[in-house]
């Protein structure tokens, strides 16, 4: 292909984050041929987004250039709660898991971890593989209990705060929009962003369900939902999402834990 058809057609979107969203910063970036800044608010919060946004807005003023911003919700997430400060794990040690409403019997005094998941008994079951921190830190559960399932660490590593955790092809029971994203979204449609990238679709359901919430909100909204793929279960009704979508999002990333490594190129190539 020629390369100026391909520049034409192309595009960089730049994610911002809120450590580095400084003015001379962004100009830097557009200066280097940014399109499109992505705000992702699993790491901020609408205040947080404030200065950046209108950063961006005076850029594009002052540039006078075409210029996107996409605001990427958190989604439901499935994250570890029950402590505060890095915990170092070791190849070879147990820990607990359980929901937010159990409470397992722990006569070996493992270190214990909630989920944000009410319940988490009878959607896992023993030797399945378990990731943690996108597949930094992995296990498998080696006893189911009561209320709850004991994990052996395959590899030391430290485990972050509240880090997110992954049963490969289990789907959990989370509601797609959390009070954060309801907040996140309206406050996208009230500053015109130009899109919306929604996290963990598994169903065109979801993203009519936005469509019918921007519309509430300010039904002249012209902007655009991307929904982004990053699980087996949107895999499994691809066709029905991309025809409720306005674009989509190849989360390899995430595709990559929930599915094999070798098998996301060519579901990318697919999507």
């Amino acid at each position: 292909m020629d390369s100026l058809a391909m520049n034409a057609k192309t595009k960089i979107i730049a994610t911002i984050s809120k450590l580095r969203c400084d003015k001379p910063f962004l100009r830097g970036l557009l200066e280097e041929g940014t399109d499109v800044f992505r705000l992702n608010f699993s790491h901020m919060t609408a205040d947080e987004a404030a200065g950046i946004i209108r950063h961006i807005k005076e850029l594009r003023q002052e540039l006078n250039i075409p210029l996107a911003m996409i605001a990427d919700t958190k989604g439901p997430e499935l994250r570890l709660t029950g402590y505060s400060e890095p915990v170092h794990l070791k190849t070879g040690e147990k820990i607990l898991i359980s929901g937010s409403e159990e409470n397992p019997e722990n006569p070996e005094n493992l270190t214990a971890f909630k989920l944000t998941l009410e319940y988490v008994s009878g959607l896992i079951e023993e030797n399945q593989k378990v990731l943690l921190m996108d597949g930094y830190i992995e296990g498998h559960i080696t006893d189911i209990i009561p209320a709850g399932a004991v994990v052996t660490i395959d590899n030391s590593a430290e485990l972050r705060p509240r880090a997110h955790i992954t049963f490969p092809g289990v789907n959990y029971p989370l509601p797609f929009l959390s009070d954060k994203d309801r907040i996140d979204i309206c406050y996208a449609i009230e500053n015109n962003l130009e899109y919306l990238a929604l996290s963990f679709v598994k169903e065109a359901g979801e993203v009519e369900m936005i469509r019918r919430i921007v519309q509430e909100i300010n039904p002249d909204s012209p902007i655009g939902i991307i929904a982004k793929i990053e699980t087996p279960q949107a895999i499994a009704k691809l066709e029905e999402i991309i025809e409720a979508s306005d674009g989509i999002m190849v989360a390899r990333g995430d595709l990559g834990v929930e599915l094999p490594l070798e098998k996301v190129p060519p579901m990318q190539k697919r999507i």
